[in-house]
């Protein structure tokens, strides 16, 4: 199976016991990285209001006045471009093996 495709939730051409295993791999993937997500959030803010609170507030301002979308409401691709960009490429590749293995 080309991971290309299954990350882009492309089922087409595959058979009935394919896509099941895809749609199973895609919501633990999207489950790992949504805790992953939001782990690093958590983080973020507990270091801002140890060491920045003035960067706290702009985070809680910024939160309340724009809003923020939920994980939960992104599909895999927008999720995998946030997960890169906060935690690498090669994290990725691990949560992908560890979800795979």
């Amino acid at each position: 199976m080309d991971i290309m495709k299954i990350l882009n939730n492309d089922l087409e051409g595959m058979s009935e016991e394919e896509k099941q295993y895809v749609n199973v791999f895609s919501e633990k993937l999207k489950d790992k990285i949504i805790d992953d997500l939001v782990e690093v959030e958590e983080n973020r803010i507990i270091n801002l209001i140890k060491e920045n609170k003035e960067g706290y507030k702009d985070l809680i301002y910024a939160i309340y006045s724009e809003g923020i979308r939920g994980y939960k409401s992104m599909n895999i691709q927008l999720l995998i471009n946030i997960y890169i960009d906060k935690c690498g490429d090669e994290k990725l590749i691990t949560t992908i093996n560890d979800i795979i293995l």
